[in-house]
């Protein structure tokens, strides 16, 4: 005997199979690549440290000593050549 699960499964794969008959060639290879997409497994859900930790295991320490210790707060000044905003303790340069 089929679960009531298996059963509703079923149903929705006829619904989905006659949708899809209504649709272009076109139409019907983006919903298989979305259904392609839909089944890949997951991954193992890496994290954002870990990815940072991967890309950065190769610079060597004195490369991390180069870098400014304002480069947060004064990100404009390193990245665009703006004013810098910010002392390294934090506070606001006045103008």
């Amino acid at each position: 005997m089929q679960t009531n699960e298996s059963v509703k499964s079923q149903m929705i794969q006829q619904a989905v199979i006659e949708k899809l008959a209504l649709l272009s060639m076109e139409k019907q290879q983006k919903v298989l690549a979305y259904a392609d997409e839909l089944a890949q497994p997951k991954t193992d859900g890496q994290n954002l440290w870990d990815m940072i930790q991967e890309c950065t295991k190769d610079v060597p320490p004195e490369a991390w000593e180069e870098l400014p210790t304002d480069g947060a707060l004064n990100h404009d000044h390193y990245l665009y050549g703006a004013p810098k905003r910010y002392n390294p303790d934090g506070s606001l340069i006045e103008r």
